[in-house]
């Protein structure tokens, strides 16, 4: 009777370790990224961004966003993609670039499995992921000339430099010169310097902590160079300059991705 019980009870116990060992296997082991909801948030005054709160440097290290993210898929030198995330991240050497957030999964510079599995703040307000331009643009009313063909521009407040050709014709750089005195100067531009164009297309720094800025990051300067002073060859320098654009799906009209600018290459500079 007592081995018979025995026996019972061994084959009970064996069963449920069966059973509990087939529930481990079942159960998928998660890190602490696959618990996490992204958060990113953009500040353009002062210029700052943060993933899931954490406060990060202008241009951080890839390390860095390894630490927010885990580790990605790396595509080449220059490319990590999160592609359950619905994330890519641009690099320049092991210097984080951009921040691409694909909400339509295909629409970026490489496809992933899934649309951006996050939010982002800007300024503080939530961008909800199914907006449409206009309702972007009367979250952010109080910001003017944001528009550019449809794609939503967000600059960063920040000191710049002005680059201007010196191959212009004296009357004209002493009409910029006379301009910058007057109005540039209310718009943050700190100094404004005549070059050859060949120096500042060679050269993405010219003084340590201002970079050369892409076409359009800042609207109201550039196209008051343009279509005031005439002047179309010239590059903007910023310091430390943060840069979101917000692109639209020309079909349905809603976001299509967010790319967020936190760093740029680096070059060799002329110090002035």
């Amino acid at each position: 009777m007592l081995q018979r019980l025995f026996v019972i009870i061994c084959v009970i116990f064996f069963s449920f370790g069966l059973l509990s060992c087939k529930e481990q296997k079942d159960v998928k082991k998660q890190s602490i990224f696959d618990m996490v909801n992204y958060s990113i948030g953009v500040s353009l005054d002062p210029a700052y961004f943060t993933i899931n709160s954490r406060y990060y440097e202008w241009s951080p290290k890839r390390e860095a966003i390894e630490w927010g993210f885990g580790e990605g898929k790396e595509i080449d030198e220059q490319t990590l993609v999160y592609e359950k995330l619905g994330l890519i991240v641009h690099l320049h050497k092991d210097m984080v670039e951009t921040l691409e957030l694909l909400y339509d999964a295909k629409a970026g510079s490489y496809p992933c499995q899934k649309a951006f599995q996050g939010v982002i703040f800007l300024n503080g307000k939530q961008i909800p992921s199914t907006s449409k331009a206009e309702q972007v643009e009367a979250l952010f009313s109080d910001y003017k000339g944001i528009n550019h063909n449809g794609i939503l521009k967000f600059a960063s407040k920040t000191e710049h430099m002005l680059l201007v050709s010196k191959e212009y014709p004296q009357e004209l750089l002493d009409q910029v010169k006379q301009h910058y005195l007057k109005d540039l100067r209310f718009k943050k531009v700190i100094e404004l310097l005549f070059l050859s164009k060949k120096t500042f297309t060679s050269y993405d720094t010219i003084r340590e902590g201002f970079y050369a800025t892409p076409k359009g990051f800042n609207p109201t300067i550039e196209e008051y160079l343009v279509n005031n002073l005439k002047v179309e060859d010239y590059a903007l320098m910023s310091k430390h300059p943060l840069l979101v654009t917000i692109h639209f799906d020309p079909i349905s009209g809603y976001i299509q991705k967010i790319i967020i600018q936190v760093g740029v290459h680096k070059k060799p500079y002329v110090e002035f």
